[in-house]
């Protein structure tokens, strides 16, 4: 006890001896030094790899820890100030000498770059450096070997380190223009750069201030309060927070909070109330008021990425958890696109399907034609390969692909080697926003692959209706295993149509046509489930069709009744696109003949069933034989079995719905029918859970009902059972599905109700409450008519006089 005393006697005089001015001092220099900081190019891990060891050349590669001082904060910055403020002062003054020299250095190849070791700490200390290695530190690499390092043990000493910058630079010759324009691409490429490590620091902190420096969640109390973007936000849709679902993303975020301390900040907001106006209007600013829901309310957005310069909104799809979402939000916070050359921007382009190159002349060209660009690279580098070029009259030839006006925007597909297109507008009147959204829309439009495999992870999105008012065409091969020469066929195909829309003055307006093939052979169960009402129980492989989601109508055929080829893709899609073709309806089997609320049932039988149980079977022991047993317990079922019947609207004359209450759903035979039937799952597959989903979710409308009989067998056992099923019921359930109740399954709890807020706002408050009120009257007509009956029966032949 008496050693302790003694030791937190020292640590109070130590602290007493600090000059006063240290803290004061510490604070101004470092908003210096964060200025000096949006100067320098930044390398993280994967970039040192691609930076200097794939490009080459002579790198000063700085590995420094300048936030070290806002992370450990100012009370532990009091008591480790000895040890710690010396080593920050280090920091910024590399810092400084760093940004000031890079440009001289420049002129002779020579790239400076910082690799923040207190985000890539594990690679600084095992990857690059000793481990227990001083930060900060200063060491030459040559075509990514190290050649040199610091001597020095003061990284501070301004004139020490200028030196050894200078030892260097005086050694290496001076670069000569490759043209007579002064052109050098080496140092185009470096300068290209640096533009970027500028453009990207200040895009993420405009303000040069330490974001999230508490590592906590900001309460937004009015959207006039929003905080400076880039932020991540979580709209709250109601005041409670009751169930699992919501207290659990609330644990998610404070810990996501404290991940991204200093990095990024985590907000949220409510959005009813007395914001629900101005939730409103921030809603609309980012959609197209002609479709799509019209507030934040109708959306079930929880979490979007909000950032400038365009305002860009993105929307959190994944897994609630603290490492999908800062995977998530580093792919904002990296750099917007890549710098490339001729000589491996096809290796480099190779690691991406779809990809949007930006070629400039470096001769001619300035920086604000690349910084307008990265303004548009900014919005989009999450959804799709971004990368730059100075070097553009080698690439064009690099990629066989005939040069244009420059600068230039061009997409690429299969790492280059596909079909390429260009943007037709003028890229020097980027600086408005209107013309940067413009280009944004066209890359986005264009980011999906020329083609690409149907599997569960994708299912939903290929095949699910559009959202917008587009018509959605889906171009399927089925093939009986990878066939590359039937891929390359669907590949061909996918290029003639898009050539075809280029040629074509008179296009649909509002078509967006999807290319994919399945494995026939890894996903029968899928085909024969969605597909199988066309190509019949044993089709033959390799099979093309075309499928329109909306209308949910396969074309197996073409103009000519010939069953279709890739050949004949794009003449029959734009037959299609023209309403000149006609289709096979895919609701021709048993799911077919079900209206919309019958498909609302068996969705909410199907999610009852998954997250209900097996019911307990009590037992009582009676001795020492059942010493040994144990309660069943609630388990998820396996296997369950969706059995169902529909009766007749209009039933046969004296019999009432009431009258076969106690039916089993299962025992139908005695019941005149319009359609039955049975579908089985094996749950533990999830696919085929999931696979079911895109066909139940988007009931086109809400038919006028009638009873249906259904069963749900689980594990051999009838566990769910309705009887001659009303309109309210239906009503009741649907708004239970619509809240999203499917816990079962390992996605985010939001998705079901944001699939469903169309269904939820449009059929449910509004069609499900008219068919109520129609139901009652007719109800009410048919009493009266029984009345009538009655009374006649009785009265009317009694002599009244």
């Amino acid at each position: 006890m008496k050693g302790a005393c003694l030791a937190a006697l020292s640590i109070l005089v130590l602290l007493i001896s600090i000059p006063a001015r240290v803290v004061p001092d510490f604070e101004s220099m470092q908003q210096a030094a964060l200025l000096d900081d949006e100067q320098i190019l930044h390398l993280t891990a994967a970039d040192f790899a691609n930076n200097t060891i794939k490009v080459g050349g002579n790198w000063f590669l700085f590995f420094g820890e300048a936030f070290l001082g806002c992370r450990l904060g100012p009370l532990l910055l009091l008591f480790f100030g000895v040890l710690l403020l010396g080593r920050i002062f280090q920091d910024h003054a590399l810092v400084h000498i760093v940004s000031q020299r890079q440009e001289m250095l420049l002129e002779k190849g020579l790239r400076m770059a910082k690799v923040e070791c207190m985000d890539n700490m594990q690679f600084c200390n095992k990857v690059v450096l000793p481990a227990f290695t001083r930060f900060p530190t200063l060491r030459m690499f040559r075509n990514g070997e190290m050649v040199d390092e610091f001597p020095g043990k003061d990284p501070g000493n301004i004139e020490e380190v200028d030196a050894f910058l200078m030892k260097h630079f005086s050694a290496l010759p001076v670069l000569e223009p490759a043209s007579a324009s002064g052109y050098n691409l080496e140092k185009s490429i470096a300068h290209a750069n640096l533009v970027i490590s500028k453009f990207n620091s200040h895009l993420h902190n405009p303000t040069s201030a330490v974001k999230n420096p508490l590592g906590t969640v900001l309460k937004v109390v009015s959207f006039a309060d929003l905080p400076a973007t880039p932020y991540l936000i979580r709209y709250r849709h109601s005041p409670a927070c009751k169930d699992a679902a919501c207290k659990a993303l609330d644990a998610v975020l404070e810990d996501l909070a404290t991940t991204m301390a200093t990095r990024a900040v985590i907000a949220e907001i409510n959005v009813f109330g007395k914001n629900a106006a101005d939730a409103r209007e921030f809603w609309m600013r980012d959609q197209d008021p002609s479709s799509g829901p019209q507030s934040l309310s109708d959306s079930g957005v929880q979490l979007q990425w909000v950032m400038d310069p365009l305002e860009t909104r993105v929307g959190y799809e994944g897994e609630y958890s603290v490492k999908a979402l800062v995977q998530f939000i580093e792919g904002f916070l990296r750099p917007p696109a890549s710098v490339v050359q001729a000589v491996d921007v096809m290796q480099t382009l190779n690691s991406t399907e779809v990809s949007v190159l930006f070629l400039y002349d470096a001769a001619v060209s300035d920086d604000s034609h690349l910084t307008q660009f990265l303004d548009v690279a900014a919005s989009v580098q999450t959804r799709i390969g971004v990368y730059v070029t100075p070097d553009a009259a080698a690439t064009f030839k690099t990629l066989n692909i005939p040069p244009s006006t420059l600068p230039a925007v061009v997409v690429l597909t299969e790492g280059g080697r596909g079909f390429h297109e260009f943007s037709s507008m003028d890229l020097t009147l980027l600086r408005g926003r209107a013309h940067k959204l413009q280009l944004r829309a066209w890359i986005l439009e264009r980011r999906y692959p020329l083609v690409s495999a149907l599997t569960v992870t994708n299912a939903v999105q290929i095949m699910g209706t559009p959202t917008q008012t587009v018509q959605k065409l889906v171009v399927i091969s089925i093939l009986n295993g990878y066939n590359a020469s039937e891929i390359i066929a669907l590949q061909t195909a996918a290029k003639e149509w898009k050539m075809l829309l280029e040629k074509d003055s008179k296009k649909p307006p509002s078509v967006v046509v999807v290319f994919t093939w399945i494995d026939a052979q890894s996903r029968q169960e899928y085909i024969l489930s969605n597909f199988g009402s066309v190509l019949g129980n044993a089709p033959q492989y390799p099979r093309h069709l075309i499928i329109d989601p909306s209308s949910r109508v396969a074309y197996l055929h073409d103009a000519q009744a010939a069953v279709l080829a890739p050949n004949m893709f794009a003449q029959t899609l734009s037959l299609i696109a023209n309403g000149q073709l006609k289709g096979t309806s895919l609701r021709a089997g048993v799911m077919a003949r079900l209206p919309a609320h019958q498909a609302l049932l068996l969705f909410l039988a199907l999610n009852q069933t998954l997250e209900s149980a097996v019911p307990v079977r009590k037992s009582k022991k009676r001795g020492a034989e059942d010493m040994n047993h144990v309660d069943q317990r609630q388990v998820r079922p396996k296997k369950i079995r969706i059995v169902f019947a529909e009766k007749p609207v209009e039933e046969e004359a004296g019999t009432s719905s009431q009258d076969n209450t106690e039916d089993s759903a299962v025992a139908v035979d005695s019941v005149a029918q319009i359609s039955s039937g049975e579908i089985s799952l094996d749950v533990e597959q999830q696919s085929e859970v999931e696979d079911l989903h895109p066909w139940l979710l988007f009931p086109r409308r809400v038919y006028r009902p009638s009873p249906l009989s259904l069963a749900v067998v689980a594990n051999d056992e009838e566990i769910v059972r309705c009887s001659a099923v009303r309109p309210a019921s239906i009503g009741v359930n649907a708004s239970r599905i619509a809240h999203g109740f499917d816990k079962s399954q390992n996605g985010p709890p939001d998705r079901q109700p944001r699939l469903l807020a169309v269904l939820q706002q449009k059929l449910i408050q509004k069609e499900m409450a008219e068919i109520q009120r129609q139901w009652e009257v007719e109800q009410a007509a048919a009493l009266e008519a029984l009345a009538a009956e009655i009374e006649a029966e009785l009265f009317g032949e009694m002599d009244l006089d």
